[in-house]
């Protein structure tokens, strides 16, 4: 179901409808919400969408992320920036902004100052 490596339409087809019958379960609504950020640029925007009704379990995805992986959280909101609630984002990065990394700072200040995030 690739060409050349890469997802075909009926894969992306078949990815989409899973992840909307999932996103319906209380259960699963966090795997979903994780799976849609990672691969959020690859994704239509109607599964992207999911993410409008899946604050709560995408907040829980990256407050997970940020306990093991700090840069790969600043990757992860900036993946979501255009769906992600951004009170929640900015407590996240200005959290990020103060951290003893060097990298992970310079990270998040970069972040925050990209569009939305530096929007009045």
């Amino acid at each position: 179901m690739t060409d050349d490596g890469k997802p075909n339409n009926i894969c992306k087809k078949i990815f989409s409808s899973v992840l909307f019958n999932l996103s319906e379960k209380y259960m699963a609504e966090s795997y979903v919400a994780r799976a849609v950020a990672v691969n959020f640029d690859r994704l239509p925007e109607d599964v992207k969408n999911l993410l409008d009704n899946l604050q709560g379990p995408l907040q829980g995805v990256i407050k997970v992320s940020l306990m093991k992986d700090k840069i790969r959280t600043i990757r992860l909101i900036s993946n979501v920036r255009t769906k992600i609630d951004m009170g929640f984002a900015l407590k996240i990065l200005n959290e990020l902004s103060k951290d003893k990394d060097e990298k992970v700072r310079a990270e998040a200040e970069a972040l925050k100052s990209t569009h939305p995030f530096n929007s009045p």
